[in-house]
């Protein structure tokens, strides 16, 4: 009997001796990135749940738009962590958004441990503290031992100090120059020097360009290409190349004017120097030198509301100018303009192709969207029923983007991720398609 009265004593003190190691800890965030999504939901993962990146229960509680903390359980030692907002793909990373380590808190050695984020992996970073510029092309014409040189408004457009000049990195063979972000500028402006403003660059054209910008914080590393120099010849003035509008849209205005814009003035929609004419034939055209292939450009009437559209008037990607075999002449067609777009007809068919098992029988299913104010319920926009039990519904097109979500009814009842939380709205552009086959995984109401 004494014997089992110790072993019961011995066990009773252990337990005790581990109750009296443990400590407990609260963990804060008093500092979040300022492009963090309004109502944010801020989660705790690490060893503790086995990184368990959305756990509901290491969700953190919140005191306002920026001070988040949790409780977690008692223990004793090292315990690594990070933050997260839901999943991997919304981790914190560091002030350049860069990966970051995992942060580590001792037991015992504080009650409360704050912490601040600085970037999310899938946003961009807006407190990084650096940038570095890379040059990864100069004109061919560049002197072998030219004296690469930044000037701009960070050195008051002097040029001549060695702190602002490049040096070749080892790794990238590249020109590379390190600027630490003073506390007076959020944006540099700067152009590339050979080191006086005479000597600095030029546009693809060989003309004067404007300022480059860089804000600060948004990115650690900017690759430039410098296109030319102003003070040294770039193309004979019979290296040229033509560039021909066969079609332009009906609607135009008679004797309109139509401007190059690109690369090499810098986007510049009403640039008089890049104003195309009409020949004999009524077709508008340009001649531009041979050293604008490869530049990015697009059309406008003069300023950004008059840009070219496609033939849907929805926005197209730039175009890019490109050699025709081995023509000196390129011909090129305009479809529509931003501020003239024909409408385009027609409807759109919405499938979904799948749904919850635990979907009731008799459910009945709704479009909300950007097209309905977004209204839960609207028996307008109710999805009909095949007899093979696939739901769909045809709407007509309107607008540039189609933004909707499917509920059945109300927004209790809307569609969710598989882990049963809110998803992002399905989102597509009226000209791409015709039909859209979607997949509804969860419903909100129904585990």
């Amino acid at each position: 009997m004494k014997k089992r009265n110790i072993k019961y004593t011995l066990m009773l003190a252990v337990l005790l001796f581990s109750l009296s190691s443990c400590y407990r800890v609260t963990v804060e965030v008093n500092g979040l990135p300022s492009n963090t999504p309004e109502g944010a939901e801020i989660y705790i993962t690490g060893e503790f749940n086995n990184w368990d990146p959305g756990d509901e229960r290491y969700r953190l509680k919140t005191l306002g738009d920026s001070l988040y903390f949790i409780d977690l359980p008692m223990g004793f030692g090292e315990l690594e962590y990070k933050f997260t907002r839901g999943d991997w793909t919304t981790v914190e990373k560091d002030n350049c958004g860069y990966e970051a380590d995992n942060r580590v808190l001792e037991y015992g050695s504080e009650k409360v441990v704050i912490n601040r984020i600085y970037s999310w992996a899938d946003l961009n970073p807006v407190d990084c503290d650096h940038v570095t510029i890379v040059i990864n092309s100069l004109p061919e014409n560049t002197p072998k031992d030219a004296l690469l040189q930044l000037a701009g408004n960070i050195t008051s457009w002097d040029v001549g100090d060695e702190a602002f000049t490049f040096a070749i990195d080892e790794d990238l063979k590249l020109p590379v120059l390190t600027i630490y972000r003073p506390e007076i500028y959020d944006v540099l402006d700067f152009k590339i020097t050979r080191g006086s403003l005479s000597r600095s660059e030029g546009d693809r054209l060989g003309r004067e360009m404007n300022p480059r910008r860089v804000q600060f914080g948004e990115a650690d590393t900017v690759f430039v290409e410098v296109s030319s120099w102003l003070d040294l010849e770039q193309a004979k003035g019979d290296e040229m190349i033509t560039l021909i509008v066969d079609r332009i849209p009906e609607n135009t205005p008679e004797n309109a004017p139509i401007f190059f814009v690109g690369e090499i003035n810098d986007w510049f929609p009403h640039d008089l120097n890049l104003r195309l004419e009409k020949n004999s034939k009524g077709q508008y055209f340009i001649n531009l030198p041979m050293l604008a292939y490869g530049t990015e450009y697009k059309f406008t009437r003069g300023n950004w509301n008059t840009v070219e559209k496609d033939d849907y008037g929805y926005e197209i990607d730039n175009r890019v100018l490109n050699r025709e075999k081995s023509s000196d002449t390129v011909h090129v067609s305009i479809w529509n303009w931003a501020d003239l777009s024909i409408p385009f007809g027609g409807e759109v068919t919405i499938w979904i192709s799948s749904h919850p098992e635990n979907t009731p029988e008799d459910a009945e299913l709704y479009l909300a969207g950007n097209f309905n104010n977004w209204d839960p319920g609207w028996d307008d926009w109710k999805f009909n029923r095949t007899t093979e039990g696939y739901y769909f519904i045809a709407i007509p097109r309107q607008g540039n983007m189609l933004e909707f979500k499917v509920t059945r009814g109300s927004w209790e009842t809307v569609e969710v991720d598989q882990y049963g939380k809110d998803i992002e709205n399905r989102i597509y552009r009226w000209g791409d398609v015709d039909q859209i086959a979607i997949e509804v995984v969860k419903w909100k109401d129904l585990p």
